[in-house]
C-alpha cells in the first residue's frame, strides 16, 4: 500500500497533465490537500468565473484523475 507522500506525488503529476488543457484556455488547477482518499483542487484563472466549470470538473478533471488514480474515492472543488 502506497503513503499519502507517493499518493500526492501521482496526483501533481496527473495535476501536470490536466494543467496543460485548462492553461491553453487562460484557466489553471491548483492542488488544495489530500486528505486520505479525499482530494481536495481550486480552479484558478478563467476557469474560477466560467459558468462551465462544473461540466470541466465532472466530465474532465474528475474523470481523469479517477480513471488514474482508482485510489482517490472522492475530489471537491474548492473556492
Amino acid at each position: 500500500m502506497q503513503n499519502q507522500k507517493q499518493l500526492k506525488e501521482k496526483v501533481l503529476k496527473e495535476l501536470d497533465n490536466i494543467k496543460l488543457y485548462l492553461q491553453a484556455d487562460g484557466g489553471d488547477i491548483e492542488f488544495v490537500a489530500l486528505k486520505g482518499k479525499l482530494l481536495k483542487l481550486r480552479f484558478k484563472g478563467k476557469c474560477a468565473n466560467c459558468p462551465n466549470n462544473n461540466l470541466t470538473f465532472k466530465m474532465g478533471i474528475e474523470r481523469e484523475i479517477k480513471d488514474k488514480l482508482p485510489e482517490i474515492n472522492q475530489i471537491e472543488m474548492v473556492v
